[in-house]
């Protein structure tokens, strides 16, 4: 071993005991990460690195120095390369850096904490890990390989070599032989949206005056993340509008939070200008980096995140005692970032670590806070009444694009086959409306499989003694299909956007239902309801 320090110190190539073996290693495999979280270790690493050295790189690189990270799934090759501008590695750091559950010697500064990220990070992606690292200190790099494949070394041993420096510092990893499937689809529109709002703190225009900035690019592509807009208006004591004299005022607040145990809380609470299922929630971060709460999607331009959406909005914190039901106006309005740092964090960087009892004393207090400063209030009284407020221009792009969507999944690919049902599914036919002032949507025609064409118009009423759907026979081949959206099924239902989305498609879907199924046996509805959703579904899917 003496010799090996001393070649250690000379700058020669060296070895490194790792422990666990190279078999034990591969227990990451079955780590619980999310493929963001896991490449977020990495970038872990990466501002850690440069916050710890921050004087030095600007010193170097000039005082425009930005952190880059760059993460990258080479076509073809079933392998991760993540590659930064930081500090490197130092030979004196190498050991503890390659060695799993040694931190950092000072874990004041930036995120690294446990001494486990990196390395579970890379063996839960894939089997061989190659670093290559060049110090911003030293005049050569480092390069080393961990193998723990079924053909590589079963060894604790690993041997670190020297490399003439590339010129300027950082870290070039790259996993191959991935365990994990390269990121696709949903997961791709995931990574690039959870991982702006994790590290939002450190990226572009949302870092503070004097905090690190930080570019993150995938696939080449550089990430950002937007705040969304915060509410202005006075307060509404009622829901008929703004008390007497209140004056307009901006709805974010500063919050400060002490728990009986000492630990202190700090951060901000809002309410959006506009509700959003998406964007509402509270954001928990650790040194900067969100690690609960991410709530990253604030664009609804993008229709193919929809799924992604749904499985982000499910992991929101939002504590029920603040928003109430899911998809009441609470649950919609209010959003915050809170500094739960003194709790730290768990392994995997997902959830703070707090007991039960914290969390609970936190949300309480929280509440009182916000309550005493009606912003509960506020989010009920004046989003159940601007819920109505009707968004034109967008309901009419929405509108359209929905026109388009219909008519080129269902024309041309209806028929007037009978979908068999019970006798006991018979139904009575509903009495159709007569005219009343309603809103016109839109009118789309469908071609069936014989080469009628069918002209469907839909309409949304606003009579809640109506019944929710209707269909009129204007000749034999002209349809008006009546939605009524003031139906008390819809109380404390938002008509937004999306929610006119679902309410177009179901109506179509039971009105082309009636009109193609043979006879007037109505209680065949549902079965060939379901005939054309799925016709829906189809082009919708993707």
């Amino acid at each position: 071993m003496a010799n090996k320090d001393k070649n250690a110190q000379d700058g020669e190539d060296f070895e490194v005991n790792i422990e666990p073996d190279a078999s034990a290693l591969r227990m990451f495999r079955s780590m619980s990460f999310t493929p963001w979280y896991a490449l977020g270790e990495f970038v872990d690493n990466s501002i850690t690195s440069a916050l710890r050295n921050h004087k030095e790189l600007i010193t170097k690189n000039g005082k425009d120095y930005q952190l880059k990270v760059e993460i990258t799934f080479p076509a073809g090759t079933n392998s991760l390369v993540v590659e930064d501008n930081a500090a490197g590695i130092t030979q004196k750091d190498m050991q503890r850096a390659l060695k799993t559950g040694v931190p950092p010697e000072d874990t004041s500064v930036g995120l690294s904490k446990h001494g486990v990220g990196m390395k579970a990070a890379s063996l839960w992606w894939g089997e061989h890990v190659i670093i290559d690292t060049y110090s911003l200190t030293e005049p050569n790099g480092w390069h080393v390989e961990i193998d723990v494949s079924e053909k590589g070394e079963v060894t604790s041993i690993v041997k670190v070599s020297k490399i003439p420096h590339r010129g300027f510092s950082g870290t070039r990893l790259e996993v191959r032989g991935l365990w994990q499937k390269t990121p696709q689809a949903k997961t791709v529109t995931s990574i690039k949206s959870y991982l702006p709002s994790i590290y939002r703190a450190f990226i572009g225009d949302t870092a503070k005056d004097g905090q690190l900035k930080c570019s993150i690019l995938y696939q080449n592509q550089p990430l950002k993340f937007e705040y969304p807009k915060l509410l202005t208006e006075p307060l509404w004591t009622s829901t008929s509008g703004p008390g007497e004299g209140e004056l307009e005022r901006y709805w974010r607040k500063d919050i400060s939070i002490e728990l009986q145990t000492g630990k202190k809380i700090e951060g901000w609470v809002g309410i959006l200008d506009r509700m959003s299922r998406d964007l509402s929630g509270f954001f928990l971060h650790y040194r900067g980096k969100g690690i609960a709460g991410v709530v990253p999607l604030n664009s609804d331009k993008d229709e193919d995140q929809a799924e992604a959406k749904d499985a982000i909005s499910r992991g929101s914190y939002k504590p029920r005692r603040i928003f109430k039901q899911q998809g009441s106006y609470p649950d919609q309005s209010f959003i915050g970032e809170f500094d739960i740092t003194a709790f730290g964090k768990t392994i995997t960087t997902d959830s703070p670590l707090w007991t039960p009892d914290e969390e609970g004393e936190f949300i309480e207090k929280l509440f009182n806070k916000m309550s005493d400063d009606d912003y509960i209030r506020m989010a009920t009284n004046l989003r159940r009444n601007k819920a109505a407020v009707v968004d034109e221009e967008a309901n009419k792009k929405s509108d359209k694009t929905e026109a388009q969507v219909i008519q080129d999944a269902l024309s041309g690919h209806v028929d007037h086959v009978e979908i068999e049902t019970t006798a006991e599914e018979l139904e009575q036919i509903k009495v159709v409306l007569g005219d009343d002032a309603k809103e016109e949507i839109w009118i789309v025609p469908i071609e069936d499989h014989e080469g009628h064409k069918h002209i469907f118009k839909l309409a949304f009423v606003k009579d809640v003694s109506r019944p929710f759907l209707m269909v009129k026979e204007l000749n034999t081949h002209e349809h008006e299909i009546e939605v009524n959206i003031f139906h008390p099924s819809l109380n404390g239902v938002i008509i937004d956007g999306n929610g006119r989305k679902i309410l177009q498609r179901l109506a179509v879907a039971f009105a082309a239902s009636e009109v193609f199924s043979s006879g007037y046996d109505k209680s065949r509805l549902r079965n060939k309801a379901n005939d054309v959703l799925s016709k829906l579904g189809m082009i919708l899917k993707d």
